[in-house]
């Protein structure tokens, strides 16, 4: 089993045994004994690659579903594990919403933004719901 190795949108921490075996996480946060996480886990440089941008809106204009009441994502990289593990367990947070795909591979770059978009075309109705970037 993997240490814990992902980051829900709700702020919680778990393990996903696709990710962190091999070439994932390399144990930096964990105490090697327990093989749980240290509480100087967030004195190291190696912990996050995300950056998140507050929407100072206010919920009364908009309502529930206001911009300012998501995490919007970018998918960086979609190959197997972005498809299996990846989107589908960040697509099942109502309050997170992938707003972009990267990938090197144009053929990949393709799949991921018709992925997202037929995920959102179902859970809405609207075909065109979103319109998802690629980089």
């Amino acid at each position: 089993m993997p240490l814990c190795n992902r980051v829900a949108p709700d702020g919680s921490l778990h393990a996903v045994a696709a990710r962190g075996m091999f070439t994932g996480n390399r144990g930096i946060i964990h105490d090697p004994a327990t093989k749980t996480l240290t509480g100087r886990r967030w004195t190291h440089k190696s912990w996050i690659a995300c950056t998140c941008q507050w929407q100072a809106t206010r919920r009364a204009v908009f309502g529930k579903n206001a911009p300012s009441n998501k995490i919007n994502i970018a998918q960086i990289g979609f190959g197997r594990i972005a498809m299996v593990h990846d989107l589908p367990d960040t697509l099942k947070f109502d309050v997170a919403r992938v707003m972009a795909v990267a990938d090197l591979d144009s053929a990949r770059l393709e799949k991921g933004k018709q992925f997202v978009e037929s995920y959102y075309a179902k859970k809405t109705g609207e075909a065109k719901y979103i319109d998802v970037k690629t980089y």
